[in-house]
């Protein structure tokens, strides 16, 4: 489901085209496919007004899959790396995430 998409294949260094396929994986609990979109993301250079947002949700997205495949200390790595990235940026999200690392909500409500 969802293989290698047009946009992707045209534009490989777009972190977002990543994230979004991320997010549409998350919300069909494709776990699995959700970490290999935002380890994509992370293998990009991080560069451009829109990187940190992308990294921002990789990690987010990231988190949110581990939790749902049993990976505790990888969900919070992923947190963490998310919050990190919220408070560096001073995000809007914010409380979003820190929300999913107190045991708030996960895919869905609330996303990044």
């Amino acid at each position: 489901m969802f293989p290698r998409a047009p946009s992707i294949i045209e534009d490989p260094k777009n972190p977002a085209l990543y994230t979004n396929r991320a997010m549409a994986r998350l919300k069909l609990s494709l776990w699995d496919s959700v970490i290999t979109d935002c380890q994509s993301v992370f293998a990009l250079p991080v560069a451009g007004a829109g990187a940190p947002a992308s990294q921002l949700k990789a990690h987010y997205y990231t988190s949110q899959a581990r939790l749902a495949i049993d990976d505790p200390d990888g969900a919070l790595s992923a947190g963490l790396a998310a919050h990190a990235l919220c408070v560096a940026t001073n995000d809007k999200s914010l409380a979003a995430v820190t929300a999913v690392g107190e045991g708030g909500t996960v895919a869905g409500e609330g996303d990044a």
